[in-house]
């Protein structure tokens, strides 16, 4: 059907999405949300706090470099995070 669904490279409500956008916030979201899981039955608020970002993450920024850099930025704080609580 003709405009049923969101074609690739078109503009739609949520910016362009590119399969490379696609599969940067694909990865993003997975390891967010088992960050978030793990968390959440550990009762570790760190990484509770950090995988509830990371899944967030791709629904804001909409360019598939910078939702990468910024994703692996965001682990990078985590393992910091990690190691200066221990």
């Amino acid at each position: 059907m003709p405009g049923a669904g969101v074609s690739y490279g078109e503009e739609s409500m949520f910016g362009e999405m590119t399969a490379s956008w696609m599969f940067v916030a694909l990865i993003e979201t997975c390891i967010g949300s088992a960050m978030a899981l793990y968390g959440w039955k550990q009762k570790e608020p760190i990484s509770l706090a950090f995988g509830i970002v990371l899944t967030l993450f791709p629904c804001l920024v909409h360019n598939a470099w910078l939702s990468a850099l910024t994703g692996v930025g965001v682990a990078v704080l985590f393992f910091v995070a990690k190691k200066g609580l221990r």
